[in-house]
């Protein structure tokens, strides 16, 4: 009895439970639901939004209606949406679902493409008298990368160099993290392998870069988006294609050794060693380096005590071991009783890379090389120096320590020597000269400014004292008085306007207006 009394009890459970749910008419009334994956939604404005929605209870076709619109920030509405059920699309492995209360899985489908900006979407489920209306935010984004990253992937693809490395990059659509990295593709191949797929985010790192090897000619880049449920494929960055470059060497003149050597009356040979040039790779299978091509500009620009010196033999360079030397001569002028040639002999160095693979040549690296030239003059020295009183003997000599110690970076210990030879000799205007050079490489800018404003009281057309008071005003941040003393060595060496151009204690000024105009 008891367990008849249990069949009685189950069944009737199952029968009139379901039943208190219909009208008398035999019609539902269950509550309409729409279940949304997420309330925040994002589509770039180059393709149609599709989201997925399931609605429930599903009763068929013809009772459950569904409705939805997109109204901008005002509310008005700019466009429809329809729906599409997942288990009627061609290829679907979703399953129909008979009408009697279970769920059903949608397309949502807004029927245009929206201009970037805010916007709502709503959604209406209607069912037997019963309503439900979902509301979710829509953000349209521009279609395309930040302007930052846009930029940055630019630049780096126009230095895409035969290398044994890989291409890497990383890409930030304009929607930032809002869309899943997951739904973009990085196309990025050469000419070598132009069917190789496509990487399923949205950077590209050692693991499945590519190899730029000297055999490839080209690097294609392009970046899409990928609608999650159509598949629908659209280009954040579109197809760019480059030629692969060789790189160029790169000159080091840091560790440089010049040295300055009389060899006949009024002539002088500069020889810089140990000019490093750094050779690139050529992307070979072997991992070797592209061969080097250096040459000397032949001309020399002479400035300082030297300006007006002339050259009396070209530059020629030669390659030493892994190192470079350039020499050339050249003869001089000076004024009667000058002790030392000071001043600056500049040349130009460039190097190119040929690749060994397909012959490509880079394009050449560039540098000036400034070698300070301060060298006594032994021969008018050896004419003078005993016409020389004790006491300017004595300060030469400590010129000469002030000048070694100078030359090697000892700063306050070359200023000492210089003060030395200055109570001695007080119109000494290389020591008040050099003096002010210490100062001003330590940083004490007042004193650098007053043993220049010394040197050129006693030697009012040193114009080099002008220019290195001008380069102090400079990195004083003294526009005006930078500019008056620049103005000063010009007028008398028309050099100066290409060193300064150069010359990092002005790089403060290098776009300033007046400064472009006076050395133009």
């Amino acid at each position: 009895m008891k367990i008849e009394k249990i069949l009685i009890t189950v069944i009737i459970s199952i029968v009139l439970i379901p039943l208190a749910s219909l009208s008398a008419k035999g019609e539902c009334k269950c509550k309409p639901e729409i279940i949304l994956e997420s309330s925040d939604l994002n589509v770039f404005d180059k393709a149609n939004l599709v989201f997925p929605i399931t609605i429930t209870p599903f009763q068929g076709k013809k009772i459950n209606i569904l409705d939805g619109k997109v109204t901008d920030e005002s509310g008005a509405p700019v466009a429809k949406v329809t729906f599409q059920a997942e288990d009627e699309i061609a290829g679907s492995t979703t399953t129909m679902v008979a009408g009697g209360g279970g769920k059903r899985q949608y397309r949502a489908i807004v029927d245009k493409e929206l201009p970037p900006g805010k916007y709502k979407v709503e959604l209406t489920h209607r069912l037997s008298g019963n309503t439900k209306t979902e509301i979710a935010d829509l953000r349209v984004w521009k279609t395309g990368l930040t302007e930052s990253s846009e930029r940055k992937i630019n630049n780096d693809l126009d230095y895409v160099y035969y290398a044994n490395m890989f291409l890497q990059l990383t890409a930030e659509p304009s929607s930032g993290n809002k869309i899943p990295s997951r739904q973009f593709r990085i196309y990025l191949n050469t000419d070598l392998e132009s069917q190789r797929p496509p990487v399923e985010r949205l950077s590209v790192a050692s693991d499945n870069a590519i190899r730029l090897s000297c055999k490839a000619r080209t690097a294609t880049l392009k970046i899409t988006w990928v609608q999650p449920l159509t598949g629908y494929e659209i280009d954040i960055f579109p197809s760019k294609t480059i030629e692969i470059r060789q790189q160029y060497p790169r000159i080091n003149p840091a560790d440089q050794s010049p040295n300055v050597t009389p060899i006949a009356a009024n002539k002088m040979r500069v020889t810089v060693r140990n000019i490093k040039i750094a050779p690139a790779s050529d992307g070979s299978e072997q991992s070797s380096f592209a061969e080097i091509k250096a040459s000397v500009g032949a001309k020399v620009s002479f400035l300082g005590g030297i300006t007006g010196s002339v050259l009396a033999k070209e530059p020629t360079i030669e390659k030493e071991g892994d190192n470079y030397t350039v020499s050339f001569d050249f003869t001089y002028h000076v004024a009667p009783g000058t002790d030392i040639l000071h001043g600056i002999a500049s040349f130009s160095l460039q190097a190119q890379s040929i690749n060994n693979c397909n012959g490509k040549t880079s394009r050449p690296d560039e540098k000036t090389i400034n070698v300070n030239i301060n060298k006594e003059l032994y021969n008018e020295l050896s004419r003078i120096y005993f016409k020389k009183s004790l006491k300017e003997r004595i300060a030469l000599e400590y010129y000469r320590e002030g000048f070694y110690c100078s030359d090697s970076g000892k700063y306050k210990q070359a200023i000492k020597y210089y003060n030395e030879a200055i109570d001695l000799k007080p119109d000494y205007h290389e020591a008040w000269y050099m003096k002010g050079f210490c100062y001003k490489i330590i940083t004490d800018y007042d004193e650098a400014i007053s043993c220049f404003e010394n040197s050129l009281k006693i030697r009012p057309n040193y114009h080099f004292s002008w220019y290195q008071m001008s380069s102090v005003y400079s990195l004083m941040k003294n526009k005006q008085d930078m500019l008056k003393f620049l103005r000063s060595a010009i007028e008398v060496d028309k050099n100066f306007k290409e060193k300064v151009k150069k010359d990092t204690d002005f790089k403060a000024y290098w776009e300033d207006m007046d400064f472009k105009k006076l050395v133009e």
